[in-house]
Formats: structure tokens, sequence, C-alpha cells
């Protein structure tokens, strides 16, 4: 079964590799997928977790005070948290059609789209087309799933069975926005927001994506800060409640509720773990940005140009001898990605099937690093 599959994916190589638009199709088609799921799933945690549809909500609320039903909103971070903390300020100024939470939903949306555009101006010119392009292909499909997501009153079902357990709400959220991120980043793209920013920066300094994300998420939790600070605390209060056999069907509309700060801080506390979960998780999966150092010894000469002509990095070579034989060897040196480290490996393996390899891990390159394969 092993040498079937092993040989059925030769084919489907050979065939990719003698047929370049079919290959070019198949690539793309691939990277339209991931950006999909991607935003998908970006869209789902924010709209279930950190921001529901509390408007659409019809469940059971046996044995909780459904006299006022007051939900705690989350903020986000990144570009949806600009756009959550600006819809929320518009809506508190008493912003036309803002009452409706409905519309307010959609105009966080259209934020989330319009503070993305300078930072996707900024990909094009500092990063690369392709990135650009399926970076602005995430941020346009978020923004539809993110309208779509709150007219299923599956996912509302959901959303009320976890508005009250604040905790569960961050993880998820931040599972969420982590795994969206991570998989943008698996095919050199962004989730876009502060991504775009992270994966520059990250690039340049040849460091960890998570830690620049946090650093730039702060900023936002900082202006929601304030936001919340002026508003008394971000809680919607909904009145109206109609009960029907038992469920609460809250009405479509709510009005901006004065809390005390010790509910507000909370509130920020809760946004802060859901940040620390989300970079976490985008240190964990991420291999983009995690490094390798390989060492091969070898006795052939040419084997460092084999390997320069597959990988876009540099290597040492230091010359040497074997310590039992006394023949001269030839030791190679470089520093890779962690998705790289395996191409390496085998290129060398084909090359000189005798060559002895070590392999580990490393925690921060200083030099010139950095290469530009983003298209």
């Amino acid at each position: 079964m092993e040498f079937r599959l092993k040989k059925l994916k030769e084919k489907v190589v050979n065939y990719f590799f003698d047929h370049p638009v079919q290959r070019e199709v198949g690539r793309n088609s691939y990277f339209v997928l991931i950006t999909a799921l991607s935003a998908m799933i970006f869209a789902f945690g924010f709209n279930l977790f950190i921001h529901p549809n509390y408007a659409s909500f019809n469940h059971d609320y046996v044995g909780v005070d459904i006299a006022s039903v007051n939900v705690k909103v989350f903020a986000s971070c990144g570009a949806s948290g600009l756009a959550q903390s600006l819809a929320t300020i518009l809506a508190l100024c008493g912003f036309p059609g803002l009452d409706s939470q409905a519309n307010l939903q959609i105009a966080i949306w259209v934020f989330y789209f319009l503070v993305n555009i300078p930072l996707c101006i900024f990909s094009f010119i500092k990063i690369g087309k392709k990135f650009t392009i399926y970076t602005i292909l995430n941020v346009i499909l978020v923004s539809l799933f993110g309208i779509l997501f709150q007219q299923i009153p599956f996912f509302n079902d959901i959303s009320s069975y976890v508005f009250n357990e604040p905790i569960s709400r961050v993880l998820f959220a931040g599972l969420c926005t982590g795994i969206s991120s991570c998989l943008a980043y698996s095919i050199d793209t962004s989730a876009g927001g502060i991504d775009v920013i992270a994966y520059y920066v990250s690039e340049k300094k040849s460091a960890q994506i998570g830690i620049f994300s946090a650093a730039f998420n702060f900023v936002v939790i900082v202006i929601f800060c304030i936001v919340a600070l002026f508003s008394g605390g971000y809680v919607i209060s909904y009145t109206g409640v109609v009960i029907t056999g038992g469920t609460v069907s809250i009405p479509d509309g709510y009005s901006a509720m004065s809390v005390e700060p010790a509910l507000s801080l909370i509130m920020l506390l809760y946004t802060f773990l859901y940040m620390i979960i989300a970079s976490m998780i985008v240190n964990l999966l991420n291999v983009q940005n995690k490094k390798e150092c390989v060492q091969i010894i070898t006795t052939n000469v040419n084997l460092a140009q084999v390997i320069l002509a597959n990988i876009p990095h540099g290597c040492t070579i230091i010359e040497g001898k074997g310590g039992y034989l006394g023949d001269k060897k030839y030791l190679i040196y470089m520093s890779v990605r962690k998705n790289e480290a395996k191409k390496v490996v085998k290129v060398a393996k084909e090359a000189d099937p005798l060559c002895f390899i070590n392999e580990f891990p490393v925690t921060q390159v200083f030099g010139k690093f950095y290469r530009k394969p983003i298209e």
C-alpha cells in the first residue's frame, strides 16, 4: 500500500512538472481553498465567541434570572478590534441605524474591510503581489462570512449556550484566531490586519510572528480600553425580553449600559487572555519562522551548489578531515526554516547518499537571513 501511494505521488509530481499551466492552476486553487478556510475559521470564532449576534438568541434560560439580560461583549484584536471600537463609538454617538444589533454587526465587518485597505497597500509595496492578493481575498471572505454567519440560527444557538461562560469563549476564540492566522501563514500569505505588519517585521527580524502580533495587538486593546472607559464598559443591555414556552427571545435592539469600572477591567483581562492564547497558537503551529540548523559532512565538493540551487539561503563550507580514515571532508553549515530543513536533507541524501547530517533547532538567527521568495 505504501509503495502504491509512493508511485501515485511520483506520477502526480511528474505530471505537474510536465504541465506548468495545470501546476499553476492547482497551486492557486489550493491557495484559494486554504484562504477560504482561514477566513471561515476567523469569522466563526469572532461571531460565536467575541461579538455574537445576541439579537437572534432563542435559548432555554431555565434557572436564570431573565428580568434583565446583560450581555458581555469582548474586544477582538488587530483590524477586527479596531473595527469593533469604531462601530461602538458610532453607536454610542447615536449614529442612525446602529441601534440595531444586526446593523452593528454589519458595520463592524464594513469597518474591518476599510481598516485593511491601507495595510494591503503596505503589503503590496513591501512584501509582494501574490501575498497581497490572497490577503485581500482573505479579508473579503472574512467580511462575507462574518455577515453570513450571524444570520444562521445554528451558530446563534451555539453562542447562546456559551455567552455566560467567558473562559470558554476566550479559549475558543483564541484557538480560532490562532488557527486562522497559521493557515494563512502556511501558504506565505496572511489573514489581514495586524498579521500583515507582524509578518513583515518577523521576516526582517527573523523572529517568531506571535511576539510581534502580541505587541501590535496590545495597542489595539489600549484603544478598546479607552472606548470602554468612556462608555462605562462594553455591555449591551437588552429590554423587551419575550418569554415563550420556557425560552427567551431577545428582540433586535439594544442600548449601551454604564457599568462599574470593575466589570470593564474584567472584560479587558479576558481580552488579554484571548490575545495571549491566539499568540501562543501561532507560535506553536506556525513553522514559517522557526529555524533549524543543518550540518552536513560530505566528501562531495559540489554538494553545496546542489543544495543552494534548491534552497533560498546561503551556507558556509568548512574544510576538514575524517577522524578515523583521515580523508578530506567538507562541513556544510546552514540555517533554514523548519519547513525547509526536510527538503535540505532530501536533496543532500539524493546527491550524496553517504553524507552525514545533523539537524537541530535554533532559538534566534542574527545576520542577513531574510529572503524574498514571496510572490
